[in-house]
């Protein structure tokens, strides 16, 4: 049998869940409300945040291109 949550094998018959998702459900039912909004904002990304990851990243991206050329650079003309 498998988890009703995360399709993990249970851990007994009677039980709904993992022992994972048991306690995440725990938690659930003690906080309520707060997990939810936790969940979204330190673990989910918005748009406006996504966008920004999106440009961060390429922005590394286009400055490791521009390293590595300046690195290949002096060793292509050295053996020339």
């Amino acid at each position: 049998m498998t988890c009703y949550f995360c399709e993990n094998p249970r851990e007994t018959y009677m039980n709904y869940f993992c022992k994972d998702c048991a306690i995440l459900k725990r938690t659930i039912s003690l906080y309520g409300k707060r997990v939810h909004e936790v969940v979204n904002e330190v673990l989910i990304r918005k748009v406006d945040q996504q966008k920004n990851k999106i440009k961060k990243e390429l922005h590394s991206e286009e400055a490791k291109l521009k390293a590595y050329n300046l690195r290949s650079k002096p060793i292509l003309n050295a053996i020339q």
